[in-house]
């Protein structure tokens, strides 16, 4: 199954070249196996003190949450491809930085 997939900048330095990119991944792959997949990959840009959130997101909303310092991920189990339901174009995935987890947790609560 093939995906598209974008983050955001960590820092100004990290906003040289774009981060759209397009993978191809097993349609049985879940949210765990992808944040893994990505770390191989190299594309999570890693930070000093690496505690940061990468929040996992498409066009249905939050679809997991990888916190780098503990490994802690929610909806690890969630199955990639269920989660394109009503998508019809090549599917869309973002993952949005936090420099915190608390700054992620205070962003979701003040949606």
């Amino acid at each position: 199954m093939k995906i598209q997939v974008d983050r955001e900048s960590v820092c100004m330095g990290d906003d040289v070249l774009p981060h759209e990119t397009e993978f191809e991944i097993p349609e049985d792959m879940t949210v765990k196996e992808f944040f893994d997949f990505l770390e191989k990959k190299g594309y999570l840009r890693s930070v000093q003190g690496n505690n940061v959130a990468w929040e996992l997101r498409n066009r249905n909303g939050e679809q997991g949450v990888y916190f780098t310092k503990t490994g802690e991920i929610i909806h690890s189990d969630g199955v990639l491809k269920e989660m394109l339901e009503g998508i019809t174009e090549t599917p869309l995935f973002v993952l949005l930085y936090h420099y915190t987890p608390e700054a992620y947790y205070i962003r979701k609560e003040n949606k």
